[in-house]
């Protein structure tokens, strides 16, 4: 997906980002990865302050400015965590936006251990007391995970499995928000190219718009399940199973989200590609076949 580039952005966002970081910007490099449009760009002045910077103008980028303007109330909310990237300054004029962020250098989770240093990450967060004004997961989630009235057997996700079990897949999807909702701080988008593995190989998790008070363990699920696509030697039931951020997690209630993300992600992935990149159907397709096998393994077992 294309990047706005520095030849793109007005001089007063310039100033902003030379006026906070104190010197000349010498270095520009927009980052690979997720799929709002917009700056994503590591930035560096003559003095070597470093920073993150995401800018975008609202005209023609509406969905992706209003990410931004959430994301920065979202991160002035927030604490000061050992590992998530702070703001450092937001800009709002003339119908651009830009938010500064803490640079942090690091690359895209790829194996096992980083995985796993993600999980335990997740098990640092500060309690979601400590961020009042968090919406409820709810909120996001409940048009999101009941898309199975809308299914039928020709939407390009579903198989003969899927289109027989349909009634248990729906059934399933309509405990999924109840499963999800909870008292913890979750990111509520945690995906790899959303995590940093430092060169301690420490986690540090961006992009923060979608933050929300819900289920810790959701969030970890979904991440499993995004490295497993990455990984597809990865034994997810092994991780539910090991690892202390899903303890007490329900059979039922891993099923009711794995369903409820299913329905979504079947639906999306047959929209046209007209205000999104065609990646992203590309990527709901992928999750769609990879819920539904998991499901079918998960229920034949039983």
């Amino acid at each position: 997906m294309a990047r706005l580039e520095l030849t793109q952005l007005p001089a007063e966002v310039v100033a902003f980002v030379e006026d906070l970081l104190g010197g000349a910007l010498v270095e520009f490099e927009n980052q690979a990865g997720g799929f709002s449009q917009g700056t994503a760009a590591r930035v560096r002045t003559a003095n070597g302050a470093r920073g993150f910077l995401k800018a975008v103008h609202r005209e023609g980028f509406e969905g992706t400015y209003r990410l931004y303007e959430r994301e920065v109330e979202i991160l002035s909310l927030l604490p000061r965590m050992a590992r998530v990237p702070q703001l450092l300054g937001s800009y709002a004029q003339s119908g651009w936006l830009a938010l500064l962020i803490e640079d942090v250098a690091g690359r895209y989770p790829d194996t096992r251990a980083d995985m796993h240093a993600v999980l335990d990450s997740l098990l640092t967060l500060p309690s979601v007391d400590a961020v009042p004004g968090l919406p409820d997961v709810a909120e996001d989630l409940a048009p999101a995970l009941t898309q199975w009235d809308r299914i039928d057997a020709g939407y390009s996700a579903m198989d003969d499995w899927a289109v027989s079990h349909l009634p248990l897949l729906r059934a399933a999807s309509e405990r999924a928000v109840e499963a999800a909702s909870g008292n913890d701080l979750v990111h509520n988008d945690l995906r790899p190219d959303n995590i940093l593995i430092d060169a301690q190989g420490a986690a540090w998790i961006v992009d923060w718009p979608w933050a929300a008070r819900g289920a810790l363990w959701y969030d970890a699920l979904l991440f499993v399940l995004d490295c497993s696509l990455i990984d597809p030697t990865i034994d997810v039931e092994h991780e539910i199973a090991s690892h202390p951020v899903f303890r007490g997690v329900t059979d039922q209630q891993i099923d009711a989200v794995l369903a409820g993300f299913a329905s979504y992600y079947v639906y999306q992935a047959d929209q046209p590609a007209i205000k999104v990149p065609q990646s992203l159907r590309e990527h709901q397709y992928q999750h769609a076949r990879v819920i539904l096998e998991w499901l079918e393994r998960r229920w034949s077992r039983r």
